[in-house]
């Protein structure tokens, strides 16, 4: 017994000196405190002078075998169901940010429209000026260091025809004991020229309306801003809940209509929390 205590000590130094990791330490300890208890028992016996000995061993002896045993075993069992890795990785988990690749989509003059699909992720939509769809942004995850994210982890690109469907994929996440959580920030920006719809929620839009030359619907936003309006040709319709920071709760007003210019491309939003229209 003082062998194992005098071991134990040892290896506790030696995992505060050298940062060993404290689980992988767990595991090689247990079945290696058995093999010192062994060995000690049989040095014992050899070692004996007496020509019948005997190990005797008090009730506290006894007990702390018999705890050290059931332990022992315990350890085993959840180590081979894999529960041990999931409480390692619940509490070494850290939250780790790093950017998604950027993509670009050349838009020749087929393309007449692009349909996006957010699925769950949180994206922002912006207006552009050139003929390039561009997507970029950031990723974080409690449950993964830095990792290379490729294109085909974030969205799938196909065209149909004269449209270009745009559909985006949740980052994956584990359910369950030793959840992790992880999450894409995407943002698309698509040229003002090209017609848009976008079939469900987004987090943002943010849309220069000089840069609209067709129309673009959205289903539902949580925030949007509207800026460069004095020279534009958009019809504004939007059902907004806030309206420049005011809420808009009079009753019959809950939609809004605004011409800008002649009004010949609709910018319209099925649905937004909170617009703001920079005049």
């Amino acid at each position: 017994m003082g062998i194992l205590l005098i071991f134990l000590g040892v290896v506790l130094v030696l995992v505060q000196m050298n940062q060993w990791d404290y689980v992988m330490t767990s595991l090689i300890w247990v079945p290696t405190v058995l093999i010192v208890l062994g060995i000690e028992i049989v040095a014992y016996l050899i070692l004996s002078k007496q020509e019948h000995p005997v190990v005797k061993y008090d009730i506290f002896s006894i007990f702390f075998i018999c705890c050290l045993g059931v332990v022992s075993i315990g350890i085993y069992v959840v180590s081979t169901t894999g529960i041990l890795n999931v409480v390692e990785t619940a509490v070494s988990a850290e939250e780790v940010q790093g950017t998604l690749p950027e993509i670009t989509e050349k838009l020749d003059q087929t393309i007449e429209k692009v349909v996006i699909e957010p699925g769950n992720t949180s994206v922002t939509l912006e207006a552009n000026n050139s003929d390039d769809l561009s997507i970029f942004g950031v990723y974080t995850s409690t449950k993964q260091p830095k990792v290379e994210i490729t294109r085909e982890d974030v969205v799938s690109i196909h065209r149909v025809d004269n449209t270009l469907y745009v559909q985006f994929l949740d980052a994956p996440n584990r359910v369950g004991m030793g959840y992790g959580y992880a999450e894409y920030n995407p943002t698309i920006s698509v040229p003002g020229k090209v017609e848009v719809e976008v079939r469900s929620w987004i987090n943002k839009a943010n849309v220069s309306l000089t840069s609209l030359k067709a129309n673009w619907y959205i289903e539902s936003t949580e925030y949007s801003f509207i800026s460069d309006v004095s020279s534009a040709n958009v019809k504004l319709t939007a059902n907004s809940y806030e309206l420049n920071g005011e809420p808009n709760d009079e009753e019959g007003k809950d939609i809004l209509e605004k011409k800008y210019g002649k009004g010949e491309n609709n910018l319209t939003f099925g649905h937004i929390d909170s617009l703001v229209i920079n005049d």
